[in-house]
């Protein structure tokens, strides 16, 4: 071998498009800032619709990430990692990252 070979690297698995099963396990990390992650995902309509339920902030999270699946058809963990950025989130960041790897280095053993 020349030692060029590489396994793929955490910038590939963040350019994957989103499972919902990861988004209900990474949510928690932000979802006190679920609205600021929304604009920058969503069209403002989407925003009010969800920000006029009656549900908790997880619920809202949830709600504004899988409509955020529906309508993005260039969604990936990196999107969803760039609007954390614009709020300077870096421990949501810092713990979404390692959640992912962490899922994505199982699913290469197996």
């Amino acid at each position: 071998t020349d030692g060029h070979v590489q396994p793929p690297t955490s910038t590939d698995k963040l350019k994957e498009k989103p499972t919902e099963k990861m988004l209900s396990r990474i949510k928690e990390y932000f979802a006190a800032y679920w609205k600021n992650v929304a604009y920058e995902l969503l069209s403002p309509v989407d925003v009010s619709n969800i920000e006029s339920s009656q549900k908790s902030n997880v619920d809202k999270c949830s709600d504004m990430l899988l409509r955020w699946l529906d309508t993005d058809t260039s969604a990936s963990y990196q999107k969803l990692i760039d609007a954390l950025r614009e709020y300077n989130l870096e421990n949501a960041i810092e713990n979404i990252t390692e959640r992912i790897l962490k899922a994505y280095t199982k699913s290469q053993c197996t």
